[in-house]
């Protein structure tokens, strides 16, 4: 149970976090990036009058505090793992900002925490991650739209060789963090469709999110959002399975929906989302479906 438990904490970790390489031999529908490649953003409505360009402005001596919770449930051969909700920090700080307005800024993760356990147990499974969590920092580089242009992941201070494994590719896990913005200028009512290829849990997937804005008060741009989530069959590469498995992915599809306040002037949003995917998978002669729910919401803390 405890090597479960912590296998789904992984699992629900890095699913939230795309990585930076994907599964050779997946090929990439139209209308796609490549893994790695930039979002594709495309204008559906630019809503009503008036418009305006959306572009986030952070001061150079921004510093701030992310809480990311996370709670997660899993059905799989008849049973069902429910986790309680884990609450993952960071510290985020400007480091520059340039004459186009890229900004680019460091996050140094501050670690795990169970927030609504009443297995007592839990934190002695969570405390080698939690410790580990608390050696893994990164930078990354936006533009003033929200797109991110690079991002460098520090593992060199992890002990744990899964946790390594998986967060060494994380190179673009702070990707889904700001909210990308179209070029256009929009009012409210607007329609924006961002496209992306996310090679995450050791899978290929194409990921495409609806953006409406709902609101605008000149600081902040509330959002309802709404994503679809596909993975063409493929072998499954992920360190959380035993050495040597052979697993291969048939079918995989998601869904979600939720809503986001990008505050301009910040780095972290107040989000919510609420997303549920099914897999089916083959190994060792056998097929397993799985059916997986998680809600993320983030949520600033100003320093």
């Amino acid at each position: 149970m405890r090597v479960a438990v912590r296998a789904a904490v992984l699992l629900s970790f890095v699913s939230i976090a795309p990585i930076a390489h994907g599964q050779a031999g997946v090929q990439t529908p139209a209308g796609y990036p490549g893994v790695g490649e930039p979002v594709r953003i495309s204008m559906v409505s630019t809503g009503a009058e008036p418009r305006k360009a959306l572009r986030y402005v952070v001061a150079k001596d921004y510093k701030g505090h992310m809480n990311m919770d996370m709670a997660m449930s899993m059905a799989m051969m008849g049973q069902s793992m429910d986790l309680p909700t884990m609450r993952i920090g960071a510290d985020m700080s400007v480091a520059s900002i340039s004459a186009t307005g890229d900004i680019t800024y460091s996050m140094a993760f501050t670690g795990m925490e169970v927030l609504n356990s009443p297995d007592p147990s839990m934190a002695a499974v969570l405390a080698p991650l939690n410790a580990d969590l608390k050696n893994i920092a990164g930078t990354a580089t936006m533009t003033n739209r929200g797109l991110t242009r690079e991002t460098k992941i520090d593992v060199s201070k992890v002990s744990d060789p899964m946790l390594t494994q998986m967060m060494d590719s994380v190179n673009s896990s702070l990707n889904n963090i700001s909210m990308p913005f179209p070029e256009e200028a929009v009012g409210i009512g607007a329609k924006w469709e961002v496209r992306q290829t996310i090679a995450s849990s050791g899978i290929t997937m194409f990921q495409k999110v609806l953006c409406e804005l709902t609101g605008y008060d000149g600081k902040t741009a509330t959002l309802k959002v709404t994503m679809e989530q596909t993975a063409p069959s493929q072998s499954m590469k992920n360190p959380a399975l035993p050495p040597g498995m052979d697993v291969t992915l048939e079918s995989m599809t998601g869904s979600g929906a939720g809503t986001t306040a990008a505050a301009l002037d910040a780095l972290v949003p107040v989000s919510e989302l609420l997303m549920k995917s099914s897999m089916t998978m083959a190994m060792a002669g056998q097929k397993m479906e799985t059916e997986t729910t998680i809600k993320v919401q983030v949520s600033p803390v100003k320093k």
